[in-house]
């Protein structure tokens, strides 16, 4: 994926990372810190990203990220 092509689609994993987060119980604030790093552990994967498969990532980055099993 290029830089451009993710910085297009980042709005959208942002908000379904912070759904996922919210989803699993965190509040507004950390939602956020997980959607932050979420995109920022996407962002150095970049080149290796398949478009198709980038939304279910996110969700399975977020997850792991709140800290919730």
């Amino acid at each position: 994926m290029k830089d451009k092509e993710f910085e297009h689609i980042a709005p959208v994993l942002r908000r379904r990372s912070v759904a996922t987060a919210r989803s699993l119980g965190l509040d507004a604030d950390d939602a956020e810190d997980v959607a932050q790093d979420a995109l920022l552990k996407l962002w150095s994967l970049r080149g290796e990203l398949k478009v198709e498969r980038i939304e279910a990532l996110v969700v399975t980055v977020a997850r792991n990220l709140s800290g919730i099993k």
